[in-house]
């Protein structure tokens, strides 16, 4: 017989947090602004990003060329960032629509911290693998309406290393400066 502990959602978040890169106070600001920017539902210029956080181009380009995560289209506008990505740029069976934009999360999980990152309530479709749908309700302070009703969420504890060779293999991607659409996990290995 398995014996099942409860774990406290606060202390997975902690975890999973404290496994990637601390931002200092500019990169929080970025970070966020990006994510604002990209919840409109179009590629966003780096140059506006400049413009926004009141800091030059080359700061912004510095910064954001040494993140994994930041995907760019053909214009070199970044069209998804750590979770969020417009349509165009990446198909997801996560979808949220979050200030009346239809945008791809990368997993159900962004899903879930995406609308209290933006301050805005989000109507969510996700489906697994095997097409099963699911709906959600998520306001930046809780998950209001789940359908169907009783469904459970499991969610596997990165260790580590497996947060670094995700980072590397991210990197290595962003490298190319530019993407025309997100590799599957197959082609990553």
């Amino acid at each position: 017989m398995t014996k099942r502990s409860e774990i406290v959602l606060g202390d997975v978040t902690a975890y999973i947090v404290g496994l990637f890169p601390n931002l200092n106070v500019f990169e929080q600001r970025l970070s966020l602004e990006l994510y604002r920017l990209l919840a409109e539902g179009q590629p966003v210029p780096r140059q506006e990003l400049a413009q926004r956080l009141e800091s030059p181009i080359e700061t912004i380009n510095k910064t954001l060329d040494s993140w994994p995560g930041v995907f760019s289209d053909e214009k070199g506008r970044i069209a998804g960032y750590w979770g969020l990505a417009i349509p165009e740029a990446y198909t997801s069976p996560h979808r949220i629509r979050i200030g009346g934009q239809s945008l791809s999360a990368w997993c159900a999980w962004d899903t879930l911290f995406l609308p209290q990152l933006l301050g805005q309530t989000a109507e969510i479709e996700s489906a697994n693998p095997g097409g099963f749908k699911v709906y959600l309700t998520v306001t930046p302070e809780r998950v209001e309406h789940i359908d169907p009703v009783g469904i459970h969420m499991s969610f596997l504890l990165p260790d580590a290393a497996e947060v670094s060779r995700l980072n590397t293999c991210l990197t290595r991607l962003t490298q190319a400066k530019r993407v025309s659409r997100y590799p599957s996990a197959d082609e990553n290995g």
